[in-house]
């Protein structure tokens, strides 16, 4: 019961000038919201596109343009990655004379 009388509450603190939600409405606000993603994919699409092709006509190989690209980003210069040789083998056969 708690929960609803803070709903409640919540609700009259809006006020009263709130835009009711119909099918239309939302339709709406949804196709503006995926027009607003899909246009941001294409402008960060092209964007990469424009960096690879400078990346091409700059004469950098794919090893380049990935230290490059690793190296502008956060999360790999963070990340420092170290070979680690594995353990000698530990195994020890016992000498028997009588095979199995």
């Amino acid at each position: 019961m708690p929960d609803l009388q803070f709903l409640e509450t919540e609700r009259h603190k809006l006020g009263p000038n709130l835009t009711p939600v119909t099918p239309e409405s939302f339709a709406k606000w949804k196709q503006t919201r995926l027009d607003a993603k899909s246009a941001s994919e294409d402008a960060e699409r092209k964007a990469k596109a424009a960096t690879a092709n400078a990346n091409k006509a700059a004469g950098l190989s794919g090893r380049d343009m990935y230290v490059a690209t690793a190296s502008r980003s956060s999360l790999t210069s963070q990340v420092h990655l170290q070979y680690v040789s594995p353990p000698p083998c530990t195994l020890r056969y016992a000498a028997s004379a009588e095979p199995r």
